[in-house]
């Protein structure tokens, strides 16, 4: 389990996550974890994969926020 959440994480590194200051949300504050341009949350993570978004997609705050209202 762990091994797999560590490959999630690796990937996620691809990712250039951009938010704005006041963005955040009770999902995406849950079980942060570091990443090259900060900190994200391992539900990020999940719904990253399950959406199955290549991991040269720049990610924008209105598009995470598109994900997280579905």
């Amino acid at each position: 389990m762990k091994k797999k959440f560590r490959t999630k994480l690796k990937k996620l590194q691809y990712f250039k996550l951009t938010f704005l200051p006041g963005f955040c949300t009770k999902l995406l504050k849950k079980e942060l974890v570091p990443i090259k341009k900060g900190k994200t949350s391992s539900f990020l993570i999940q719904l990253l994969e399950k959406q199955k978004l290549k991991y040269n997609y720049r990610l924008k705050e209105n598009q995470i926020k598109k994900y997280v209202e579905r």
